[in-house]
């Protein structure tokens, strides 16, 4: 991203889920702004480009976890639904749901 031209955004997060909790992430700007969410993060970007100008650097939001530096985040009150979102994951893709990987 650092090298990509303008106009690009990233948002990061560590939390287990699996195209779940949409909006109730949050993270920061490099820059250090305050906290927002996925859907604020991707309004500010979207609103940057459709006025007509461009985002003159790329942006990239980053939530971290305080109780891990690898894998996923399990900490609640960094990613609130982490155990529901496990559960959702494990119900849907386990091998005993009858998933099978093509």
């Amino acid at each position: 991203l650092d090298v990509a031209a303008a106009d690009h955004a990233v948002f990061l997060d560590s939390c287990f889920h699996h195209c779940r909790s949409w909006g109730d992430i949050a993270g920061r700007l490099a820059s250090g702004e305050e906290l927002q969410t996925q859907p604020e993060a991707f309004l500010m970007w979207w609103r940057g480009l459709a006025t007509g100008g461009s985002i003159k650097r790329s942006l990239r939001w980053e939530h971290g976890c305080p109780a891990s530096s690898e894998g996923p985040c399990w900490d609640q009150s960094s990613c609130a639904q982490t155990v529901a979102d496990l559960e959702f994951w494990k119900r849907t893709f386990s091998a005993e749901a009858g998933y099978r990987p093509q």
